[in-house]
C-alpha cells in the first residue's frame, strides 16, 4: 500500500508535463516495428466496418511516482473513419489507485482510468472508447497508450495492449489485410519438435501480393529454423544463419494464388542454451 494518498492529476496538468519533460520514457514505435502486431479481419471496402486490431507487447517498467509515465504507440495504416472503438490493457501494479491511463490520438486524449480503485492490484480489462469522442475520428495515424503511476512506492509492469477498431474504409483504399497471430509462445530449447503457431484465412480470400511478417526474438537466430506451411506446401525462411545476432524480424513474400485456408508457422531452436520467443506474426494480403 502506498505511503500517501495519491493526487489526483488533471488532464491540464499531464498535458503540461509531458509537453515539458525531455526525460520521458518512450515505447514509441514507428510503422516498421515488429513489436506491433495489427490484422484486418475483413476486405477492405464497402460501407460495413472493417475490423482493424493491432497491439503490442510492452513488458516495462511503470516509472514510480513520475509524471511522465511510459507511453507506447500504435501506428494505423490505412484511409477510414471510425466507427466503433476500443482498447484492451493489461497492467500489473499492486495498488491501481496510483494509476493514470490515457488514450491520445489526432489530437484528442482521454483519461480511461484516473487514480481509482485503491489498493486493488492490477488492471485488465477493456475499453469502449468509441463514445469518448474517438468515433468519427480518421483512423490512421498514431494511437499512445500512457500509463502514469501518480504516488511513490508501490511499482509495476505496463505488459501490452490492444486496439481494435471497426473502420469505414474510404473509397478506393488498398490497404493491406492482415491475419495475426499475437499469443506469444516460447520457443523450447533444444528441442527439434519446436513451437507452432497458426492463422486462419477465410477461403474466399484473395490477393495480388502475400507475405508473412515475423516477430522472434532470440539471443542466437543461428539456433533457429523457421518454416511455413499451407496448402500441402512448406517455405524455410530461415535455416540456422545469423550466428549470434539477437532476434528475428522479417517480411517474406509468398505466391498469391489461393492464400485461404490454414497457415502453419513452426520456429525449432536446434541448439541448448539461448532461447527466445515468437512473439507474433501476420499473413498479410494486398488487394
Amino acid at each position: 500500500m502506498s505511503l500517501r494518498a495519491p493526487t489526483p492529476i488533471t488532464l491540464l496538468s499531464l498535458l503540461a508535463a509531458l509537453l515539458t519533460s525531455a526525460c520521458a520514457l518512450e515505447a514509441r514505435d514507428d510503422e516498421a516495428d515488429p513489436g506491433q502486431t495489427e490484422s484486418a479481419l475483413a476486405p477492405i471496402g464497402g460501407t460495413s466496418p472493417t475490423p482493424v486490431t493491432a497491439s503490442r507487447i510492452v513488458n516495462a517498467s511503470i516509472p514510480d511516482g513520475r509524471l511522465t509515465g511510459i507511453s507506447s504507440t500504435l501506428v494505423i495504416p490505412g484511409g477510414g473513419t471510425v466507427k466503433t472503438a476500443s482498447v484492451t490493457v493489461d497492467i500489473r501494479h499492486t495498488y491501481i489507485g496510483d494509476l493514470q491511463v490515457s488514450l491520445t490520438h489526432g489530437g484528442i486524449t482521454r483519461l480511461l482510468h484516473n487514480n481509482e480503485g485503491g489498493g486493488t492490484d492490477d488492471i485488465s480489462r477493456t475499453y469502449d472508447i468509441g463514445a469518448l469522442g474517438f468515433a468519427g475520428a480518421p483512423s490512421n495515424g498514431d494511437w499512445t497508450l500512457r500509463v502514469v503511476d501518480t504516488a511513490s512506492l508501490d511499482v509495476g509492469t505496463f505488459r501490452s495492449w490492444r486496439l481494435d477498431l471497426g473502420v469505414i474504409p474510404t473509397a478506393g483504399s488498398t490497404a493491406p489485410v492482415r491475419y495475426t497471430n499475437a499469443n506469444s509462445l516460447a520457443i523450447p530449447d533444444n528441442s527439434l519438435t519446436g513451437v507452432a503457431s497458426a492463422i486462419s484465412v477465410p477461403a474466399t480470400a484473395t490477393a495480388s501480393k502475400v507475405a508473412a511478417e515475423i516477430a522472434i526474438r532470440h539471443t542466437y537466430i543461428g539456433d533457429l529454423t523457421v518454416s511455413l506451411a499451407h496448402a500441402g506446401q512448406t517455405w524455410v525462411i530461415h535455416n540456422r544463419v545469423g550466428s549470434s545476432a539477437d532476434n528475428l524480424f522479417t517480411t517474406f513474400p509468398l505466391p498469391a494464388a489461393a492464400p485461404g485456408g490454414t497457415w502453419t508457422l513452426r520456429v525449432v531452436d536446434g541448439a541448448g542454451q539461448d532461447t527466445g520467443t515468437l512473439d507474433a506474426w501476420s499473413i498479410v494480403l494486398t488487394p
